[in-house]
């Protein structure tokens, strides 16, 4: 009879065993992503950091995210800057990533179309990486330059060209990073010369708007 008890009770336990595993198995197949954030310089003067109490919004477009419409989910990131999302997330769907915390931010990634840099796909797989975003954010300030020369002055940042400010205009530049390294990717280019202005002076403060003046 003991024989047939203790029997028993390990067919109980393996069978509850299985409906653990069983369970277990089903969260890890449940959709999710994962975004895990750092504060990079730029200038790499300093070791990057991980960012605790960023927040993440999650959208399904980046039309939206720009816009800052349509916001399918948001989190956190913990003490070890990362955050996982499971609330409306779907297997192979891309997700457009939002992080900021105070000033920082990873608007240049988005802005200047690093696109694997702000996307993440979660897969149905077990390994987590698969389903992984790792980003970095920057300290930004803005700037506002009003041109009271006689010329006009393209505007280029990272070798993109974001504009032209025209004689006796003021133009708003926002999210600039303010890292002295980023400086150089930051240039005024004469529109009748080609020349480059001097922008060494030129730097965003974070939280601040910083005024300055071609002449």
């Amino acid at each position: 009879m003991k024989k047939v008890t203790t029997l028993s009770l390990i067919v109980l336990s393996l069978f509850f065993s299985s409906c653990v595993s069983e369970d277990e198995l089903e969260k890890q197949r449940k959709p999710k992503l994962i975004v895990k954030v750092k504060n990079t310089w730029i200038d790499n003067t300093a070791p990057s950091e991980k960012v605790a109490n960023a927040t993440v919004l999650v959208y399904e477009s980046l039309l939206d995210l720009k816009n800052n419409f349509n916001v399918i989910a948001e989190g956190t990131t913990d003490n070890e800057g990362e955050v996982e999302v499971t609330n409306n997330v779907r297997f192979d769907q891309k997700y457009y990533i939002d992080v900021t915390k105070e000033c920082s931010n990873n608007y240049l990634s988005i802005d200047f179309g690093f696109e694997e840099l702000y996307t993440v796909t979660p897969k149905d797989s077990n390994d987590r990486e698969l389903s992984t975003l790792r980003l970095s954010v920057y300290e930004t300030g803005t700037i506002k330059i009003t041109n009271k020369s006689m010329d006009n002055y393209y505007v280029k940042i990272l070798g993109n060209n974001v504009g032209v400010i025209v004689r006796n205009e003021t133009k708003i530049i926002n999210y600039l990073p303010t890292s002295n390294a980023f400086n150089t990717s930051f240039v005024l280019i004469n529109e009748s010369t080609g020349e480059e202005y001097d922008t060494t002076s030129f730097k965003s403060v974070c939280g601040e708007v910083k005024e300055y003046v071609i002449e």
